[in-house]
């Protein structure tokens, strides 16, 4: 009766934490996050603001729970969702589309939670870095199965397709909220282009021609 008590507990620990991100993503959204204030988070979330700061000390560390739950989300769609995926490369088409929408839907949330992750200097794990790792995971299974090519460093081929996440982060952002339609499909797009290659063979045969090879 005791574990069944603390399994309880810890179900209600998860689902109050659960909530306040929940609200505070939304309110963040709609409100911005200058405007949106602790004790409106809590009321959302139907909790008190003493039980608010049981799970965070301050409104900026909703912004690493935010991204935290981001990076948790997309490990789980690898492990469970994509479980029967065989294609590596589909694995990161889908798992990058799902982080783009994500990115497109909540773009004022995305975009303060990189602006407060990126430059930080303390040793908190970077969401950007943490998706570098389950890239680069991706990337060699690619490399072993023979879908992306072995001499290339999974670091660099995880880099290049973060870069272009960013790429397409900016031009979101300059773009207003109601003419983004399909994000996730842009961004596929601009993954075709990567994995396609710019010039293809005849980059490897311009170049000898050009160095006199």
């Amino acid at each position: 009766m005791e574990n069944l008590d603390l399994s309880r507990r810890e179900r209600k620990k998860i689902e109050s934490r659960a909530r306040i991100l929940k609200a505070a993503r939304r309110l963040f959204q709609q409100k911005d996050y200058d405007n949106t204030s602790i004790e409106e988070i809590a009321e959302n979330a139907d909790v008190s603001k003493s039980t608010f700061f049981n799970y965070f000390p301050t409104k900026e560390s909703l912004l690493d729970g935010i991204a935290a739950d981001e990076i948790a989300e997309i490990r789980f769609l690898i492990k469970a969702d994509l479980v029967g995926v065989t294609s590596p490369v589909e694995k990161i088409r889908i798992v990058m589309k799902h982080f783009a929408t994500d990115s497109s839907t909540y773009l004022k949330v995305t975009r303060k939670v990189v602006w407060a992750t990126v430059f930080r200097t303390d040793e908190y794990p970077q969401p950007v870095m943490e998706m570098e790792k389950i890239l680069v995971e991706l990337i060699k299974e690619a490399q072993e199965k023979g879908e992306l090519q072995k001499d290339l460093k999974s670091m660099e081929i995880a880099t290049a397709i973060i870069g272009m996440y960013f790429a397409a982060f900016f031009h979101w952002i300059r773009e207003s909220q109601d003419s983004l339609a399909t994000p996730e499909f842009e961004f596929d797009s601009l993954l075709n282009t990567l994995f396609t290659g710019i010039a293809g063979l005849n980059f490897e045969n311009n170049a000898h021609k050009k160095s006199g090879n």
